[in-house]
Parts: C-alpha cells; structure tokens; sequence
C-alpha cells in the first residue's frame, strides 16, 4: 500500500513513470489474492474442526501470536508409553499367556468327589416291606486321574506358542528401535529450527525492519528506483515468511515428540 501510494504520487509529480505506478498496483493485487486465498484455507480448516468436534454453531478462532511451543519432556525412557509399542508389548503378554494355556492342556488333569445318598418311603427288600425315614444310607469318594495320550499335537502346539512370543518381541524390539530413530531425527530437527528461529531473532528480522525503513525513506525522497525498493520489500518479505516456516517446522517437531513419548 506504501509502495502505490507513493508511487502514484511520483506519478503526479512527474519523477516517476506509469510502468511504475502500474507495478506497483499489480504487486499490491498479488499480494491481496494472497490474503483471500489464506482466508479460504482458514475456513476451510474451520469447517473441518466443525465436523471432527461435531458442531453446526459456527466459533471464532482466538488471535494470537505466532510463537515456538513451549519445551517437553523428551526422556527417550517416556517412548514404552507409545500407544503403538504398548500395545505391541501387550501382543507379548497375550502369546505367553496363550503358550501357558497350552502347557495346562499337557498336564494330567485330578478330579475327586463325594456323593451322598438316601432313601424316603417303604422299599421291597428281599420279599419284605421296609420303610425307610431318609436318613443317609449310601456314602462315597470318587477319585479320577487323565493323562493326555495323543501329546504330539499338544507339543506342536505348545512350540507354536512359543515361536508367537518370539515373533512378537522381535516385532516389538524392531518398533521400538524406529520410534527411537524417529524421536532422535524430531530431535535433531528441532535442534536445528531453534537454531534458525534464534538467526532470525537476532539477526534477520532486525535488519528486515532496517531495510523497510531505509528502502521506504530512500524511494519517497528519490534516491532509489522502485526496482531497488520491490527487490527490498521482496527481500524482507521472504525473510518474515521464512521466520514463520521456522516456528512452525519447530512446533511440528513438538508435536511428534510429543506423539513419540505420549505426553
């Protein structure tokens, strides 16, 4: 807006040509589609978060700085409360307990019991008539044994039991190795984006604030051509979007660290 204002102001006073003026507003227009595209993903995104929360009224997004997450907790240690690997670990604990199934099913099986019975009314015994009042009569123990005979398919099965738990600490310990690699890369990364992020700070965006200033007094005073100015204002642009995509690669890392450790 600065850059058409002045230009057409240039304009008027004869310093500068049309073909600035119209650069200048053909810039400014870019640059506006720009912003309604963005407005477009904004609401798109808006209309997604409706549908995943499952709401019809329609909110509004808070404003707020644009600034790197907060640090978390990183401890490898934290990566076995992965839902993924849990639930690997859990696979182990299935197999042993299906493995000692089997080996039950191996083992020869003890049974006893007791029994207890009596008779109530007259009863023919031997060509006589007797009555009986229910009091116990008949009284017993019972023990039994069985011994598994056919046990080459119990063993197999048994064997099987015990390749599952391998297969499934092998596929635990192989996941747990890449969540390791994965949350030492998140690291690593965002290691290297606080490091871009603190450039920025520092640097970069202080002497984007310096060329604004000098480019924009050095074009309305005549010193410099609107090439020279476009060229600057692109420069500190791209350094402003450059700092964004830092933070937000940053937080990105944040984000799967924090998917990694499950916290």
């Amino acid at each position: 807006q600065q850059f058409v204002k002045a230009a057409n102001l240039r304009l008027k006073t004869g310093e500068s040509t049309l073909l600035e003026k119209t650069t200048a507003e053909t810039k400014q227009q870019g640059l506006v589609q720009v912003r309604k595209q963005n407005e477009s993903l904004i609401l798109s995104e808006k209309i997604r978060l409706k549908n995943i929360l499952n709401i019809k009224d329609d909110f509004t997004i808070v404003e707020t700085d644009f600034f790197p997450s907060k640090a978390i907790i990183s401890d490898t240690n934290f990566i076995n409360q992965n839902p993924v690997l849990a639930l690997a670990i859990q696979q182990i604990t299935i197999a042993s307990a299906n493995k000692n199934v089997e080996k039950a099913l191996a083992k020869p099986e003890f049974s006893a019991g007791y029994f207890l019975q009596s008779l109530t009314g007259i009863q023919e015994i031997a060509d006589k008539t007797v009555f009986f009042n229910g009091v116990p009569r008949f009284q017993g123990v019972s023990l039994g044994m069985s011994i598994p005979i056919f046990t080459k398919a119990t063993k197999a099965r048994i064997q099987a039991s015990e390749t599952e738990i391998q297969i499934q600490r092998k596929n635990t310990e192989h996941l747990k190795n890449q969540l390791n690699s994965q949350l030492l890369q998140q690291k690593k990364k965002k290691k290297t984006n606080q490091s871009l992020i603190d450039y920025y700070v520092q640097s970069a965006l202080p002497n984007a604030e310096i060329i604004t200033k000098n480019a924009t007094k050095a074009y309305q005073s005549g010193e410099v051509g609107y090439v020279e100015y476009l060229q600057s204002l692109e420069t500190v642009l791209n350094i402003q979007q450059n700092y964004l995509h830092a933070i937000n690669a940053f937080n990105q890392n944040t984000i799967n660290i924090q998917y990694l450790l499950n916290n």
